[in-house]
């Protein structure tokens, strides 16, 4: 049964060492990069994001960065509060065996418990090349907002789950 792990000193390094196939590094960062990233973002601009490990019992097969924005930072779905989900990744040695699906059922589950704040979604940037993503997206019942990342062909299109 897949769990969520908050990232901490005693999993971080095995949670860094997840990978992805080379073929999807332009759709994910690596792991040890959003937890820089995620720094960075609360040092510089006080953004508050929270990561967890995703595991299968006790073994880590996954990785996830994700915030939530209140109605007044939100600037996706109407001003009201959601979360976002940054970053989602099944290491490659996990992959085909529906981790991904269940993994994001799971990522929803915890969020409608509103660990972090109150909302009343979830959005998902996906890039339209990431056919894999969109799929699973689609079939998990998430719904493009019609909002782009910006004016490019491959421009993240945000997806959203509404609770």
């Amino acid at each position: 049964m897949l769990n969520l792990q908050p990232i901490t000193w005693s999993n971080y390094k095995e949670i860094i060492a997840l990978e992805i196939h080379e073929h999807q590094k332009t759709f994910v960062d690596s792991n040890e990069r959003c937890l820089v990233k995620a720094y960075i973002d609360w040092r510089q601009h006080g953004v508050k994001s929270f990561e967890y490990g995703i595991y299968d019992s006790e073994t880590p097969v996954g990785f996830v960065m994700m915030e939530h924005r209140s109605a007044e930072r939100s600037t996706l779905n109407d001003n009201e509060p959601n979360y976002i989900i940054w970053e989602f990744m099944i290491d490659k040695n996990h992959q085909g065996k529906g981790l991904g699906r269940s993994a994001i059922a799971t990522i929803v589950e915890h969020l409608k418990t509103n660990p972090e704040g109150e909302a009343k979604s979830v959005v998902v940037p996906c890039r339209p090349s990431n056919t894999v993503a969109a799929k699973l997206y689609a079939s998990l019942g998430f719904e493009d907002t019609g909002k782009r990342s910006s004016n490019s062909d491959d421009s993240d299109i945000y997806v959203q789950l509404k609770f």
